[in-house]
């Protein structure tokens, strides 16, 4: 129960590597 699936590690470390790029642009 409480750990991450491969793909879900992926996501977190790429939203760690480029949080911005996550982010909607601000208007």
């Amino acid at each position: 129960t409480g750990r991450l699936m491969p793909e879900a590690r992926a996501l977190v470390e790429s939203w760690a590597a480029n949080p911005r790029a996550w982010m909607p642009p601000e208007a």
